[in-house]
């Protein structure tokens, strides 16, 4: 194994220990290294998103991430995901998703949006809404989609996402709200025939 990955490996069992976090001195003092070269090491461990750092005055306070990488839980999701990069670029997209759509994940991922099977995103609306999560800002609209002469309405949220290059990008999650929808319109017939009688 190489020196560096085990170095690695004990800055993380170090701040295990610590769920409140560690300054930079303080690990270097439990693992016997220099302060700039673990200093080094947390970088490389922020850019690859398993650290976090907080800055508390002039102080920086690094501790595990609580994140999950995306990839890991997309295809969990019963919920259509696609995730886009600052150029949207179709960086990854759930099986969900790609079954709905007829296309295999190969050939969605890499292209524009505009350019790919979800050119019905590449709508000013949407755009805007992509370049405000770009911008930090989580939105959450309701959408019709018309499919085969059929009107499909989704709930649509599109979330400000740190990519695993450290990047910006974007996750548009769809909920299909079709059912919740049609329970809704039966309830407000009922409704409106309990009053009529």
């Amino acid at each position: 194994m190489d020196s560096y990955a085990e170095e690695l490996e004990k800055i993380m069992a170090v701040l295990k220990t610590s769920p409140r976090g560690m300054s930079v001195s303080d690990i270097a003092a439990h693992i016997s290294l220099n302060r700039n070269t673990v200093s080094r090491y947390l970088d490389m461990l922020r850019i690859s998103g398993q650290v976090d750092m907080k800055n508390y005055g002039k102080a920086k306070v690094f501790f595990i991430s609580q994140r999950a990488p995306i990839s890991a839980i997309i295809n969990f999701s019963s919920d259509m995901v696609v995730v886009l990069d600052s150029s949207q670029v179709i960086v990854q997209a759930n099986d969900h998703l790609c079954n709905m759509i007829g296309i295999a994940k190969e050939d969605l991922i890499g292209e524009e949006i505009r350019n790919s099977a979800l050119v019905g995103f590449d709508h000013p609306l949407i755009n805007n809404k992509i370049q405000s999560a770009l911008e930090g800002q989580e939105t959450t609209d309701e959408i019709r989609i018309v499919r085969g002469g059929e009107e499909h309405f989704y709930r649509i949220r599109i979330i400000p996402t740190v990519l695993s290059d450290s990047s910006p990008g974007v996750t548009v999650i769809l909920y299909h709200i079709q059912n919740r929808r049609n329970r809704l319109k039966m309830n407000f017939y009922k409704l409106d025939e309990m009053y009529l009688c």
